[in-house]
């Protein structure tokens, strides 16, 4: 390892309080550069370290990092902070249905949305179905008075594949019955399904449409809306 990597996992061991053993191990495990891993934390990892005085799931950002190589920096800054922002707010919410170990699982639902199926491409309309997804399994892992259904069982069970997320989604609402507020639950998450597109960018920048691309833009408002208030809220969080 050469003097200049070296120093700089020294410089990461004291802004982070992680060992530069362990960084050059994550480098290394990942097939990262040094520099890669020095430019993840510098735009990613430290300012939120900052800001929460919490060390965000680094390790879990270095293996998106290292699958999204394809994208510069900022992109991919852009494309994890849903991501981001859903694991501030479920620990903000401290809900036992929606906490517990779900960072790992979270991360992999990420990876199997959004990684696998971005490639070499801009992942936007990717990044808006994982959003629109996972909201709707919070929701479904709420409805269900199971003290077992919890999130990560909802998360394991798309991704173990035994059911898609619509089909959580349906065995969701049917146990609701005849609650009050099972018609506001239908309206929720019962809608018109989101486009199936590949969500990438073809040439020129326009946006590549899928076969229901024409009924896109309204739900990509939708979501666009529920993201910024998301946002709002992480900031306000991190200013309180």
């Amino acid at each position: 390892m050469s003097q200049g990597a070296h120093s700089g996992f020294i410089r990461l061991q004291t802004q982070s309080r992680v060992s530069a053993t362990q960084w050059k191990q994550w480098a290394e495990a990942l097939g990262l550069e040094p520099l890669e891993i020095e430019d993840v934390w510098n735009e990613i990892g430290y300012p939120i370290f900052t800001a929460t005085q919490q060390l965000p799931p680094i390790s879990f950002i270095l293996q998106l990092r290292s699958e999204r190589r394809e994208a510069n920096l900022f992109d991919f800054k852009d494309e994890i902070a849903p991501l981001l922002i859903f694991l501030n707010l479920l620990g903000q919410l401290k809900d036992d249905k929606l906490g517990g170990k779900t960072i790992a699982i979270l991360f992999r639902f990420y990876r199997i949305k959004v990684c696998s199926e971005a490639g070499e491409h801009r992942a936007d309309e990717l990044v808006e179905n994982f959003i629109v997804d996972l909201c709707k399994l919070i929701l479904v892992a709420r409805i269900i008075d199971k003290e077992a259904i919890t999130l990560n069982e909802v998360l394991n069970i798309v991704l173990r594949k035994q059911t898609s997320v619509d089909q959580v989604v349906e065995l969701g609402l049917q146990t609701l019955g005849s609650q009050s507020y099972a018609s506001a639950f239908q309206k929720c998450l019962g809608g018109p399904s989101k486009p199936r597109g590949n969500g990438m960018l073809g040439g020129g920048g326009r946006r590549r449409r899928g076969r229901r691309g024409k009924r896109g833009g309204k739900e990509a408002a939708q979501t666009r809306f529920f993201f910024g208030s998301l946002r709002l809220r992480f900031l306000q969080g991190l200013a309180g």
